[in-house]
């Protein structure tokens, strides 16, 4: 344990904030008691040490970059923790190693208490590794999950450097005037509201009614406190539900899925939105406008899901929301152009708060960055409020624009004609992903293994003729919307394991996690046969496993013979979803897909998480 300092240890010493009244929560930990994990690495360090820190020096920032220029300008860790359900937690920063990411570099551990004093770390204390890379992690460990916690953790500067004086926080009014006006500003088009009146309707009605959300890590709830009651699709819920006086008979859907963009949303759209042919959504809200940067068909698969969902099953009121990263970055520019094709309601938080960032709060400022970003992608509890109202907003602003079937209104405040059902015709960019179905271990086939052995157990066919009836041409070729796939083959190869380290979410309510894309194929040491699928489609997708396990090695691609990807999952460095065209023709056609180890990373893992087919 390293020794105890009052609240302000080092007055002489300059500082600044990484984290200022943070509040986390303890998520279930591998090991049963509960764990909060802050990332640091890929810009996350340099940008809270910016808008939370208030740091303007570039080259102080540019070392934060890497351990041994972190060492030079910080003399120690300054961390205080307030929680009322334990008395201690442990604080932890991890440096990430070059050899091994996660495992070869300088954890700095320290046990601190949970009343709010500062404990002091001096980094000359801390023995460190020689493979140190990067800062890449902070981690607060506590005796249970579900822990709630506020806490700050600054770094004292060594001499020779300088942090400017920051700011007194300002309170956040989100009643007054000013807020009023930025939500104005949010709404990017009211849109045709037929569905969205539709949906209303049936709350004011008593009928059931479903709110969907599909997104990103924002509409996974990253940054909310506790995750699954905070964020933003949840608020947004409770104000729907609340002002239509449906509460008791309303039903929340929320699938964001962390670091992955709409090429992976239309994939899970039937899955994770309909629940597998479950539910009919009235409402679905799509979040993915900080997503798409390495969408590689620049926004086809957007206008899929889109299409998918607005022509799918409840033929839902379909709402964009633009969320926005603290550079101000999104892709509105791109997404307002399809949402206008089809009329869509559409509200943009880059709008809503960006343009007030750079007042003073004498100038109107309402919401710092500091306070409305968790860190450099996600909100804070008061970001996610305001998306939500950012929704709302957008929700009243639709209803109030006439309906296309009134035959009444003028041209500014009547909704283009029969616009609520144009979701058939041309598309904007392309129209090519729209039926896209997921295929993986378990659908692409009718009946599985074990459904074939009972129907043995009872006197029918032997297994061995039934699957071979199952794997011919015309057994298999079966229409993609009932979730079957004309498949005529497919040879697991030395891919037979089946990968359980995976990407978590929380899904809907749920505050524990749950891995997705379970029913993967993984190669495992031993065996270097190629994973081989024949079967007939236009288009093709392959996911597959991203990783910073230095057992997780490449693999090869082969679409028809041909070598159409080489595939390293550590190139992100994380367990992550990652989806890839691997065909893209016009017509459909037979296909062979051939999935082997890279020469020399035959002993190491692999996992293909699924296909993407387009018949």
């Amino acid at each position: 344990m390293g020794p105890i300092a009052p609240k302000d240890p080092v007055k002489k010493r300059d500082f600044f904030y990484i984290m200022s009244e943070k509040q986390i929560s303890a998520a279930p930990g591998p090991d049963g008691k509960g764990v909060c994990f802050i990332y640091e690495d890929g810009g996350r360090m340099l940008s809270a040490a910016k808008i939370i820190g208030g740091m303007t020096d570039e080259a102080e920032i540019d070392m934060l970059k890497n351990t041994a220029d972190f060492k030079k300008l910080v003399f120690g860790i300054g961390v205080s923790v307030m929680c009322g359900e334990t008395d201690t937690c442990d604080f932890c920063f991890q440096m990430y190693g070059k050899s091994d990411p996660y495992g070869s570099g300088t954890t700095i551990r320290q046990t601190v208490s949970t009343d709010g004093v500062e404990y002091l770390i001096p980094l000359s204390e801390v023995k460190w590794s020689d493979d140190d890379n990067v800062p890449g992690q902070i981690r607060f460990e506590f005796p249970k999950s579900g822990m709630l916690a506020t806490v700050n953790v600054r770094f004292y500067l060594n001499d020779g450097y300088t942090a400017p004086n920051l700011e007194e926080k300002e309170a956040v009014d989100l009643n007054c005037d000013e807020y009023r006006r930025m939500l104005d500003a949010s709404v990017v088009s009211a849109g045709n509201p037929d569905r969205l009146r539709r949906a209303v309707e049936k709350a004011k009605t008593g009928e059931p009614v479903t709110v969907a959300f599909i997104g990103g890590s924002i509409t996974q709830g990253a940054g909310a406190t506790p995750i699954n009651m905070m964020c933003y699709a949840r608020k947004m819920f409770e104000a729907f539900t609340k002002k239509y006086n449906c509460e008791a008979k309303a039903e929340y859907i929320k699938a964001g899925v962390g670091g992955t963009p709409s090429e992976l949303g239309m994939l899970r759209y039937r899955r994770d939105v309909l629940q597998n042919d479950t539910a009919e959504p009235d409402i679905v809200v799509i979040e993915f406008a900080v997503n798409d940067a390495g969408d590689e068909t620049e926004g086809e698969c957007y206008e899929a899901l889109i299409r998918k969902a607005m022509n799918g099953p409840g033929h839902p009121a379909v709402l964009l929301i633009f969320s926005v990263f603290a550079d101000d970055y999104n892709l509105e520019e791109r997404c307002i152009p399809i949402g206008e094709r089809y009329h869509l309601p559409m509200t943009s938080v880059k709008r809503c708060v960006t343009p007030q960032f750079y007042k003073t709060p004498d100038e109107g400022r309402i919401i710092s960055k500091a306070r409305f970003f968790y860190d450099c992608y996600h909100p804070t509890n008061l970001g996610h409020q305001v998306m939500a109202d950012c929704l709302m907003k957008l929700i009243e602003a639709s209803l109030s624009v006439k309906s296309s079937n009134s035959g009444t209104g003028t041209q500014a405040d009547a909704a283009p004609a029969g616009s609520g059902e144009d979701s058939e015709g041309e598309a904007f960019k392309s129209a090519d992903f729209e039926h896209v179905e997921l295929l993986d271990r378990t659908s692409w086939r009718a009946k599985s293994f074990d459904d074939l052995k009972e129907e043995t157990a009872r006197g029918g066919s032997s297994i061995a003729e039934q699957i071979k009836q199952q794997l011919s041409t015309d057994g298999n070729d079966r229409s993609a919307s009932t979730g079957e796939f004309p498949v005529k083959s497919i040879d697991y190869g030395s891919f037979t394991g089946q990968d359980k380290v995976l990407q978590a979410c929380e899904y809907n309510m749920d505050p524990q996690v749950t891995p997705i894309f379970t029913a993967n194929w993984m190669h495992e040491a031993g065996g270097n046969a190629p994973f081989e699928m024949e079967l007939k489609c236009r288009r093709l997708l392959i996911i597959t496993k991203d990783s910073a396990d230095v057992m997780d090695g490449i693999a090869d691609i082969y679409v028809d013979g041909k070598l159409v990807k080489s595939v390293n999952p550590r190139d992100i460095g994380w367990a992550h979803c990652n989806p890839q065209i691997i065909l893209h023709g016009d017509e459909p056609g037979l296909h062979k897909v051939s999935v082997k180890m890279h020469e020399g990373d035959e002993d190491k893992h692999f996992t293909i998480l699924g296909f993407g087919v387009v018949e």
